[in-house]
């Protein structure tokens, strides 16, 4: 058998290495031009008003007010600029200036004795517990972290249990109930099955609340209860299935999130996602909900991380090339920015 001439193998291995790094099986697709853009301007909850609205309204303990809101939200699942839900900031910014968590809980209680019937208070009690479990159990290794945090992460998810549970049982059972209710399976009854069977019902409430996904990006990993592999297929079902709201634009944002975890990401440095399919989002997103410093700077950290000039550049047309706050907050490190920077700058000489 005679050698295969040097060339031809050179040949073929850049034509793998292409097709492979360009993901060409992966074709991106346009959003249905029936798909109406999310416009929250002027409304009470525009991401610049609703804390100010929000505080006047707790500040007044403007209960029925406020469950008005909460209703109102629930009902018609407004989306904000960045995709999050306009329900899981509600809920956010009804708490988030008081001072600490036993003045919480005693608004949680005056709300509680005005109206027993309502599940937002417990609502609200469930997601203070879980935070203060979260605070206890820091965000540290397991090796690293004392029996007594354990025992107090342990403590508080049983307590957030108990109040989400009495929460469902008053009903209804919105979008972020659902949610807290997904994670409090995995994180304190280590119920997979239970977990996912929570999942299926928040599809149901609202398919496209997008905090369903990060909590359940999460979970899926396999640090916690998950796999890479059944990772990567629940990121990619999960684009799959709301194609309608956001074309790839679920692919993108929890493939970006993921990023947090892993710099190996993309093909073209190990990782196993597809920068294109990444991309396609990014631009679908941009495209339904319009400007957002957050699904920009996304775009721009995972533009890097695949070293796409092109869309870098794309990216800094918009959120320019200075290092400011916004840079601080997503891409972390200055000299990391700076270095692509560069190599976008000579890529365009």
């Amino acid at each position: 058998m005679k050698p295969v001439p040097v060339i031809i193998v050179l040949v073929l291995i850049i034509f793998i290495y292409k097709h492979s790094y360009e993901d060409e099986s992966y074709e991106p697709k346009a959003l249905s031009s029936e798909i109406q853009v999310v416009d929250n301007s002027g409304r009470w909850f525009e991401w610049k008003t609703i804390r100010g609205v929000v505080y006047d309204l707790v500040q007044n303990r403007a209960f029925k007010e406020l469950e008005r809101l909460v209703n109102e939200v629930r009902t018609h699942h407004y989306k904000f600029y960045n995709t999050d839900a306009v329900l899981f900031e509600l809920y956010n910014v009804i708490v988030i200036d008081f001072p600490d968590y036993p003045a919480i809980h005693a608004f949680i209680g005056e709300w509680r004795e005005f109206d027993p019937q309502s599940n937002i208070p417990d609502i609200l009690e469930a997601r203070a517990y879980r935070a203060k479990a979260g605070d206890l159990r820091g965000n540290g290794y397991a090796s690293l972290t004392s029996e007594e945090q354990f025992k107090g992460f342990a403590k508080y998810l049983k307590l957030a249990q108990t109040s989400a549970n009495k929460a469902e049982q008053k009903g209804p059972m919105d979008a972020e109930l659902c949610r807290e209710q997904i994670g409090l399976a995995f994180a304190s009854l280590k119920d997979k099955p239970l977990a996912l069977s929570y999942f299926n019902k928040c599809m149901e409430i609202d398919p496209g609340y997008v905090h369903t996904f990060y909590t359940m990006r999460k979970f899926m990993q396999r640090i916690w209860y998950g796999s890479d592999s059944e990772l990567q297929k629940f990121i990619e079902q999960a684009a799959t299935d709301t194609q309608a709201i956001y074309g790839e634009g679920m692919y993108a944002i929890l493939v970006a999130a993921h990023t947090f975890n892993t710099r190996k990401i993309f093909v073209n440095n190990g990782g196993p996602y597809s920068w294109k399919r990444a991309k396609s989002g990014f631009q679908h997103l941009l495209q339904k909900f319009g400007p957002s410093t957050f699904v920009w700077h996304k775009y721009g950290y995972c533009a890097m991380l695949a070293e796409d000039y092109d869309a870098f550049g794309v990216v800094l047309e918009a959120i320019g090339t200075s290092w400011d706050n916004d840079k601080q907050t997503y891409f972390k490190k200055q000299p990391w920015f700076n270095y692509h920077l560069r190599r976008w700058r000579e890529y365009n000489q």
